[in-house]
């Protein structure tokens, strides 16, 4: 699938096309973190997992959630946003590589499946 897509990504496309391009390949970095996660799992069952806390870009971190799950949201009928705020837009965090991009994943992937119509803001 990596290297289909990678074929496709020297096509003549258009810019919708490209956008989905992108769209499958950080569908399929997501396939190869689930695939990661289930490894891990079963290093933590036989106790050889390690853990390697690394600085990520939170601006990164969100803005690759959000590739990965618009289209999803958009066939759905929903639209997914982001906002960074200033401060945060260049902040880094400390966490394991896949950690908070896992939790972030869980929670933006629930928020689509359990939000029916709307945009996902509270109203007032």
């Amino acid at each position: 699938m990596i290297g289909m897509l990678e074929l496709l990504s020297y096509s003549k496309l258009s810019p919708d096309q490209r956008e989905m391009l992108s769209a499958a390949r950080e569908s399929n970095r997501s396939l190869l973190t689930l695939i990661d996660d289930i490894l891990d799992f079963s290093k933590i069952e036989v106790g050889k997992l390690e853990i390697h806390p690394e600085a990520c870009s939170v601006a990164r971190l969100v803005d690759g959630v959000n590739t990965t799950f618009e289209h999803v949201a958009s066939g759905k009928g929903l639209l997914l946003t982001r906002r960074h705020r200033s401060r945060a837009s260049g902040r880094r965090i400390s966490s394991t590589p896949r950690g908070c991009a896992r939790s972030l994943t869980n929670l933006v992937s629930n928020a689509i499946k359990f939000t029916h119509a709307g945009d996902g803001h509270a109203g007032t």
